[in-house]
């Protein structure tokens, strides 16, 4: 028998306390849909369908009885209908008000399919209500957000961006429920570090991440920085909750992270923000007082180098990219696209090969721009300056997928 059948045996016999011949049963009958299988044992008392099958209902050979008799019976006729006419629709009437088509229902409340309301295990049994609770969503460490205001939050809480994708229909999601999330070691991690998200495979939201990030198998788990929309790790199937701890702490662990966490982007100007302040100790304050005034003349002097030196330094290289009109490339395996948010607010989104250079991004920019031609941009990633990675392509730069801040 197949591992997974006998999971779905093992989970149940613990949720009906059912005997393993009686759950085999069940769970045949409803195609080994362990909901189905469930709902329909505590449907019928829990009584064995080997059983059932062999009592004879009374009501099918009576039903079969009177259909024979029918079948033999004088024809009846019956009265002429009247005709009748009368208005079925308003042709005034707008088919979807204001124009708008209505909203596709959602897929009934049940055990597997649960809302964050408990509303639909009013009528449950305290068996089913003890199944709905031991595969509930972790509602309590869920953001209710769509993709782009969640990675607004876990900016602004300088934390990452932590994705599940969920198919109802494949019971080792629910497993993800059940054994995963439910760990107090795993909730404890991930509300510290994490925004996260759990979103059902047919819903708006999931449907929308799978447009920008597609997969193939469920459940599917990722990290993405908020800032630049980078995935940093995926799983691809159920982790046990110690390999999952282990991967956890030890991406956290790495440069970037936890206290390091998404930061925000490099500003043009200076600001308080960009000055490091290093703390000293108060006796080596005391001596740098009493040098100040002998080292005056000579940090005059240092200055009158520093600025000669700034009128040799070599041209800007960022500025004297020229603009060129390069074709925009048709979507591809080789093809990613990047979002360029311009400092005035306005956004755009255009394709590149991955092949490309950061130099031709810039002057892709100045021919969008014209207004930027012959200045100095600043592009930024994420925490990464774009004007010292010109030769490297986008690939090279990790700029997949990505959002580059543009300022001038």
């Amino acid at each position: 028998m197949a591992d997974s059948q006998e999971d779905l045996i093992a989970t149940f016999c613990a949720v009906t306390s059912a005997e393993v011949g009686t759950a085999e049963q069940y769970l045949q009958a409803a195609d080994y849909n362990l909901e189905n299988a469930v709902e329909l044992f505590f449907a019928s008392g829990g009584a064995s369908i080997a059983t059932q099958n062999t009592v004879i209902n009374n009501d099918d050979v009576a039903a079969a009885e009177a259909a024979q008799a029918a079948e033999y019976a004088e024809p009846e006729v019956r009265e002429r209908i009247e005709r009748r006419v009368d208005r079925l629709v308003d042709p005034d009437v707008p088919r979807f008000v204001f124009g708008n088509e209505p909203p596709i229902p959602s897929a009934p409340r049940g055990i597997f399919n649960q809302g964050r309301n408990m509303d639909f295990a009013q009528n449950m049994s305290p068996h089913e209500r003890r199944l709905a609770e031991l595969f509930r969503p972790p509602f309590d460490m869920m953001e209710d957000l769509d993709l782009d205001s969640a990675k607004q939050e876990a900016q602004e809480e300088k934390k990452w961006l932590l994705v599940n994708i969920q198919d109802t229909t494949e019971f080792s999601c629910q497993r993800l429920n059940r054994d995963l999330w439910r760990h107090e070691s795993v909730k404890v991690v991930v509300k510290e570090n994490f925004v996260f998200l759990q979103y059902d495979n047919d819903s708006t939201d999931g449907q929308m991440y799978r447009s920008l990030y597609p997969f193939e198998t469920f459940p599917h788990m990722a990290i993405l920085d908020p800032w630049t929309g980078e995935q940093q790790k995926v799983w691809s199937k159920v982790p046990s909750v110690e390999h999952f701890l282990e991967d956890l702490v030890e991406f956290l662990g790495q440069p970037g992270s936890v206290e390091q966490a998404p930061q925000e982007p490099l500003s043009v100007k200076g600001t308080a923000s960009n000055t490091t302040i290093t703390q000293v100790p108060e006796p080596e304050i005391v001596a740098g007082q009493e040098k100040l005034a002998e080292d005056g003349e000579e940090e005059e002097e240092e200055e009158k180098e520093e600025q000669e030196e700034e009128e040799t330094t070599p041209e800007d290289p960022v500025a004297s990219i020229e603009p060129l009109d390069i074709p925009e490339p048709d979507p591809g395996a080789d093809v990613t696209r990047i979002q360029l948010r311009l400092s005035d607010g306005q956004r755009i989104v255009r394709r590149f090969k991955v092949s490309t250079k950061v130099a031709e991004i810039f002057a892709i920019i100045k021919h969008l721009k014209p207004e930027f031609a012959g200045k100095s941009l600043v592009l930024t990633a994420g925490r990464q300056n774009l004007s010292s990675e010109l030769e490297k392509t986008i690939e090279e730069a990790n700029l997949k997928n990505s959002t580059v801040l543009v300022e001038s």
